[in-house]
């Protein structure tokens, strides 16, 4: 594929140590500029000398065992489920019995945890009438264990609203006997977003050898089904899309260790194609290759590290580096007529159009997850989730000073550029880890300094932001929610009003007890309802705290109200073209004068003398 030259422009400057980049988007006389919060003066950099080994850190001393707390659930119990004579707590010991005992409305009552912790062995003996009664949400908890031991007839009770709630990885495993006894209704009616996570995460082994435009097997018929109106299998098992179609990629499957102390979820591979399981057709570029094509002729490369699935975006101009990660949730089809280029949405993400008119969203991500927890206390865990919205959880330490001591869970917003390492003769230089200052709802700033002495700045952000968008979306009056990559949240009213909202870093983990009840509610327009999970109250002082479904507060303050911006911009009315009327010729007859004939008057003579008068 011809690399293009960016109708964006993209520049680099270093002012007094202050990295800028500058991203010219499409709007006339709009520039986006993002720059490090750090004021470092910088002298010519010497070469960076290579990296010495770290050293192994040293075995800590065992502390003494500390007289044991009471044990706090770490999430809501399942009420409906308990109210049907099932706790949550009996599920992990489930055998065959208990599975094929359970009534289809105990099924509709499982949430994903019940799921996740249902024994891989047990769920073969589940009923495709049982499944059929699970909520999508709820089935989010299926890991690849219990598709391995799910019989291939298990697979007809998947319904198109239940089929689409399985985890990426999850699809990734289903065989072709899985596959095959999908309902074709099912697979007919999948929504277009469902669609296309399943085509994109099909087991590529499964396509081997096959040309889906003209092979009949079983389960290529079976693929076609799903295949969403208006889409198209070219060669390679590519798909062409229209414009504004949904575009999935496979979820990139992270190594094991990523599950103890650090997780990703659900970041896509960009180093797979954009047919179907991840084709790159024949001879077309992956997704990463598109990338760089992209931004290599304003200098700049990206490469995604496979065992966290980041973006670190280099230049040869600068030591700047950037870190992403991609948005799934946002990748489509680009409008016909959209140049190749670089733009900002409106949730200030950059968004990348590619050759062929596929756009990919950024979101500014932790440079590594893994080093992130190497400067935490022993036990402490970081989770990032599918919008980079990150979950610090930080264990008590035992330190001299009440003050010191953190016991507390902090939602960030990276920023995405690392500020290097500070000069030797810097007046102040960080220690490693987390470094908080600022008022709540004003000016709250996170500073995270890694081992090797970069940093990297971020802000408050909400948890759990499609649970908190869905909540807000249904108070009375309100249009649109907005979560920035700056952590903020804009709010439009129907009103024409933008309310700006600004989330803490610090969110109250469920202490065991629900935190709103309807009861609780101070409003009469609030969407709290019963069986609400996810809850949003206004406090007395102003505030709001969120809380999801797991039970866990947070606060929010309200920040800038102004008046929604309306265009101005006039709009050209077309030109309408009056149409000619022709008169009618209207034929005059020609109208003969009569001929006068001119009467001849004799005149009499008259002598001279004589008079004629008597």
């Amino acid at each position: 594929m011809k690399k293009t030259t960016l109708s964006i422009a993209i520049s680099l400057a270093l002012l007094g140590g202050n990295a800028i980049v500058a991203v010219e988007a499409n709007e006339a006389n709009s520039l986006i500029t993002t720059q490090t919060t750090t004021q470092v003066k910088k002298a010519e950099k010497p070469e960076t000398p290579p990296k010495a080994e770290k050293p192994e850190k040293p075995v800590k001393a065992e502390k003494p065992e500390k007289p044991p707390k009471a044990e706090k659930p770490d999430k809501k119990p399942n009420k409906k489920l308990s109210k049907l004579g099932i706790e949550s707590d009996d599920i992990p010991n489930f055998d065959r019995d208990d599975v094929e005992a359970l009534t289809e409305e105990q099924v509709a009552a499982f949430g994903e945890d019940e799921f996740a912790n249902l024994p891989p062995d047990a769920i073969e003996w589940l009923t495709p009438k049982q499944l059929k009664k699970a909520e999508k949400k709820a089935l989010k908890g299926l890991k690849k264990a219990h598709i391995v031991e799910m019989p291939p007839m298990l697979f007809t009770g998947f319904t198109a609203e239940t089929l689409g709630g399985l985890d990426e990885e999850v699809i990734q495993v289903i065989t072709e006997e899985q596959l095959v006894e999908i309902p074709d209704e099912t697979a007919e009616n999948l929504p277009e977003e469902d669609a296309a996570d399943v085509l994109a995460n099909l087991n590529p082994d499964m396509l081997i050898g096959v040309s889906l435009e003209s092979d009949t097997s079983p389960k290529a018929k079976k693929i076609k089904k799903f295949i969403p109106p208006g889409w198209i299998i070219g060669k390679g098992n590519m798909l062409k899309r229209p414009a504004m179609a949904v575009i999935a990629l496979p979820v990139l499957v992270l190594p094991e260790n990523s599950t103890a102390a650090w997780k990703i979820r659900s970041v896509v591979d960009l180093r797979t194609g954009f047919g179907i399981a991840g084709s790159t057709g024949e001879g077309d570029n992956t997704a990463l290759e598109d990338m760089n094509d992209l931004v290599d002729d304003a200098g700049f490369s990206v490469e995604q590290n496979p065992d966290n699935g980041i973006l670190e975006v280099t230049t040869e101009l600068s030591d700047l580096e950037l870190v992403f990660m991609p948005d799934p949730d946002s990748m489509q089809q680009a409008p016909e007529g959209t140049e190749p280029g670089i733009s900002v949405n409106e949730e200030e993400q950059y968004v990348l159009t590619l050759e062929d008119g596929e756009q990919i969203s950024l979101n500014p991500a932790p440079a590594n997850p893994e080093e992130l927890v190497d400067i935490l206390p022993e036990g402490s865990e970081v989770v990032v989730g599918e919008n980079a919205e990150t979950r610090i959880t930080i264990v008590e330490e035992e330190t001299t000073s009440e003050e010191d001591a953190l016991t507390q869970v902090i939602m960030g917003a990276f920023e995405p550029i690392i500020n290097p390492m500070p000069p030797e003769d810097a007046e102040e230089v960080l220690e490693p880890g987390i470094h908080l200052e600022g008022e709540p709802g004003v000016d709250e700033k996170m500073t995270i300094v890694y081992e090797d002495g970069s940093s990297q700045d971020a802000n408050p952000t909400i948890q759990s932001p499609d649970q908190f968008e869905e909540v807000a979306t249904d108070f009375e009056g309100v249009e649109e929610v907005t979560v920035k990559v700056d952590g903020t949240i804009n709010v439009t009213l129907e009103s024409q009003v933008d309310v700006e909202l600004i989330p803490v870093f610090d969110v109250t983990p469920y202490d065991g007890e629900d935190e709103i009840t309807p009861e609780d509610d101070m409003t009469d327009d609030s969407a709290t309802e019963e069986e609400a999970d996810a809850t949003i109250e206004f406090n007395p002082d102003g505030t709001l705290t969120f809380v999801n479904e797991d039970g866990d507060a947070q606060d929010v303050y309200i920040g800038e109200i102004t008046a929604t911006p309306v265009d101005e911009t006039p709009v050209e009315e077309p030109e309408v073209e009056e149409p000619e009327v022709e008169e009618p010729e209207v034929e005059v007859p020609e109208v003969e004068e009569p001929e006068v004939e001119e009467t001849e008057v004799e005149e009499t003579e008259v002598e001279e003398g004589e008079s004629n008068v008597d």
